[in-house]
This record gives structure tokens, C-alpha cells and sequence, in this order.
């Protein structure tokens, strides 16, 4: 059933979000070609509550909007569409699509079609936020969110759009994480060869969809292991409270004179600023790191020479216990966790899982973001075993992945994740941001 946020996207052309739209919407994904953790269709259709993410074209390009617990939100700029036809085909069924909107995409360059995008956008956003607003729904600032640097241009064309750099992703050569190579490497390899050493009949096999309930099974013993303490109620995963963007303006609207004022002071000391890592949500949708793993191991703190905590965590690691949004986070992950098992055979990852004595030990989740870049989603291991996590990571990385570079998205501002992330050698950072909209 719509929140009455949604019924204001609903009523701007919008439509739910489906399994049946992984096709056509992961096809825009790739033809972006930018690797991001942020565009894959799991991330997308797993992360909300059902009916709170709508999609819906616009000329050519597909918007994907959420609508919950006051955000007003783009999940991602508008994305460039696959087929001419394609927008028609969704709204309207599969007609041929009119004549005037191939007239419309062919008589523009693509960069005007994009800015028009852009523009239109923006309108729709700050149209419900008015609307909500005068019909006293409280909400938050509109955002369009995941925006790659190559589409800043866009963002800066937007009056009183106020830029902000989000957290930077790790990204990593195959052929170095399998090579693992040289002095830099050497605690990973010789965790690897311990664990091989220690355990000689685990066995590794590939995740089917009929797996799904033993891995189910295996979290939640893992986190009744490893969680932290206290209790929270399912209502208050997706709730907005540690939330630290704005809050929309009153009726009472600024000036653009004190608007221009304030955007120029607020970018005087950095041209795009880092948003606030604490008690914010970073990454995909602002998505206390969707699928990643905040899951405050056993042992938190930092590795000591010579060895690494029990998870090699990819994108996944422990967080501070002590962090404001540990146990939201910790629950969030094992909510969206066991949804992504079981939707398995409905989404694209791959994955690999390890026995030890005959019990499941841990398992490994990726999926293809790009044609040359693959994210690393999920990763459960049983901590006790030493040495397990980096040997099932590499082993993953070995079988499954074919693209040349590996993503294991943002640390979520965590010290201790940025010295496991780092500690792998990544060759670039890749950087997204996104805007929040006055």
C-alpha cells in the first residue's frame, strides 16, 4: 500500500518498482559503465520497504525516485536510456512509441537531453516537496543521490542545488588480489595458506537458490554470535531519526539572494564537501552501506602486526560498537542480507559457499556492475577460523569474477573498515556525490 509520499510520485506518472523491471532497469545500469556499488539492480529493488521506490521516464531517460518515511529522494541522476522506444514501452505498454518522442530524442544532442533531465528532475522533486508541505507531511530535503563526478556539470546547473562529495569507493585490480604479490601482501598469504593448512577437507561449492535456507540458517546463528547489545524493532530500521541532511523549509521560502549567499559560503571551504560520516547513511540511497556488513565482530579493533581481524570483509567489516548507529545497522544488514538470499534466483549475483567438517563456515555474494568492474556484496564467515575470510574471498575472486577490476564499495566512514579496505592496495578511489536540493 502507498505512503502518502509515494501517492504524490504516483500521481506524477511514477509507478512501483518490480522483479519484472531487473532487465531493462539493470541494462540503463550498465550502460552507465561506472561500476558503482550504488548501480545494480539489488540495491535498488532489496533496500526499501516494498512500494517506496517508483520509477518513471522521462524523454529518454529513467528516474528512480523513494518515497519513505519523509525522504523525497533520487536514488540516481537520470540515466541514459538503452533503446530508443524503451520509455514508451514501459509507460504504455508495448505500443510503438509516438512519434513526437523520437522526434524529441533525435533532435537533441544527448548532453541536452541529459541537462533537460536534470532540470525536469529537480521540478518533480521540489513539486512534491511543496505539495507534502502544504498538506503537512513533514520531509526532508529533497536529494538527488550516487552521482558520478562526470555528471557534476549537471548538478551545478540546478539553482540552489548544494553539492556534496559522498564517500569514495575501493576499487582493486583482479590480477594483484589473486596474485597477492610481493611484502604488502604477505600477512594475506600467509592467513590463506594457515587456513588451508589447518582445515584440508573444507570443501567450496557454488550457491544455488536451493541453498538459501541453510545459509539462512547459518546467519542467524552468526548473528546471535555477533550481535551487539540491545534491541530494536523492525519499524525502526528504515526509520529516519539519525538522519543529519536538512529538513525542507517552511513555506516561508529564502530569497535566491541569501540562497546565492549561503551556497557561496557553504562551498568557500571546499568546492564540494564531505557529508557528515557520523549518524548519516553513506552510500547507495544513503543506505547505512545497504548490504555491507556493520555488523560489529567479535573482535573490533584494529588488526595487530602480522594478522587481520576475522572477516576479510570486502565491503563488509565491523564498525565501532560504540558508533551512534551500530545496532541499527547491525539489524538493517541482517534483514537485507536474508532478503537478498531469498530472492537469489530473482537477481543477478553469484556466489560461493564454504564447508568445514560438513557445517557451513561462511559464504561470499558479488554481482557484475559493469563490463569491467564487479562488487563484492555480501561476505559471512565464522570468525573462529583464522584465516578464512581472505582464503574465501580470494577463492571467490578466482571462480566468479571475469572483470578486470574489483569493487568492494565505501567503508562507511569506519577507521577500522578504512585499514582492512586500504590494506588490500586499492589503485583508485572512486568517488560519487550527491546534492540536496532548497
Amino acid at each position: 500500500m502507498p505512503n502518502k509520499i509515494s501517492r504524490l510520485f504516483l500521481n506524477r506518472g511514477f509507478r512501483p518498482l518490480t522483479l519484472n523491471d531487473r532487465e531493462m532497469v539493470s541494462s540503463f545500469f550498465v550502460g552507465e559503465g561506472l561500476g558503482l556499488s550504488d548501480y545494480l539492480f539489488s540495491m535498488a529493488y532489496l533496500w526499501p520497504a516494498p512500494g517506496t521506490i517508483l520509477i518513471k521516464f522521462i524523454d529518454s531517460h529513467l528516474l528512480v525516485a523513494c518515497a519513505h518515511r519523509g525522504k523525497i529522494d533520487l536514488l540516481y541522476p537520470p540515466l541514459a536510456a538503452g533503446k530508443a522506444g524503451e520509455s514508451c514501452a514501459l509507460n504504455n505498454g508495448p505500443a510503438e512509441c509516438p512519434k513526437a518522442c523520437l522526434t524529441n530524442v533525435s533532435s537533441k544532442t544527448a548532453n541536452e537531453r541529459l541537462a533537460a533531465a536534470f532540470a525536469e528532475s529537480a521540478k518533480i522533486l521540489l513539486s512534491v516537496r511543496d505539495e507534502a508541505q502544504n498538506a503537512g507531511i513533514p520531509v526532508f530535503s529533497p536529494r538527488i543521490l550516487s552521482v558520478p563526478e562526470s555528471k557534476l556539470g549537471f548538478l551545478e546547473m540546478i539553482p540552489g542545488a548544494s553539492i556534496h562529495q559522498d564517500l569514495s569507493e575501493y576499487v582493486y585490480e583482479r590480477e594483484a588480489l589473486l596474485a597477492l604479490s610481493g611484502s604488502k601482501y604477505r600477512n594475506k598469504r600467509e592467513n590463506i595458506n594457515r587456513f588451508r593448512k589447518t582445515y584440508p577437507g573444507h570443501t567450496i561449492s557454488e550457491i544455488r537458490p536451493e541453498d538459501s535456507p541453510a545459509l539462512i540458517k547459518f546467519l542467524l546463528e552468526w548473528y546471535r554470535l555477533n550481535k551487539p547489545p540491545g534491541t530494536i524493532k523492525v519499524s525502526k530500521l528504515f526509520s529516519s531519526e539519525h538522519d543529519v541532511y536538512p529538513l525542507a523549509p517552511s513555506k516561508t521560502r529564502t530569497s535566491d539572494k541569501q540562497k546565492e549567499a549561503d551556497s557561496s559560503a557553504d562551498m568557500s571551504a571546499q568546492k564540494y564537501p564531505q557529508a557528515p560520516s557520523e549518524g548519516r547513511e553513506s552510500g547507495a540511497h544513503q543506505r547505512t552501506d545497504m548490504l555491507a556488513d556493520m555488523s560489529a565482530q567479535k573482535y573490533p579493533q584494529a588488526p595487530s602486526e602480522g594478522r587481520e581481524s576475522g572477516a576479510h570483509q570486502g565491503q563488509f567489516s565491523s564498525i565501532d560498537e560504540s558508533a551512534p548507529m551500530s545496532s541499527k545497522n547491525f539489524f538493517l544488514e541482517s534483514y537485507l542480507t536474508r532478503k537478498y538470499l531469498k530472492n537469489f534466483q530473482h537477481l543477478a549475483g553469484t556466489g560461493l559457499m564454504i564447508k568445514v567438517y560438513d557445517s557451513i563456515a561462511g559464504f561470499i555474494i558479488g554481482e557484475k556492475a559493469s563490463s569491467d568492474t564487479t562488487i563484492i556484496l555480501i561476505e559471512k564467515v565464522n570468525n573462529d577460523l583464522f584465516g578464512l575470510s581472505q582464503y574465501l574471498f580470494r577463492e571467490y575472486i578466482k571462480a566468479k569474477v571475469e572483470t578486470k577490476y574489483v569493487n568492494s564499495s565505501d567503508d562507511a566512514g569506519s577507521p577500522g573498515l578504512k585499514i582492512l579496505k586500504e590494506s588490500y592496495h586499492p589503485i583508485e578511489m572512486r568517488k560519487k556525490f550527491f546534492c540536496i536540493l532548497n
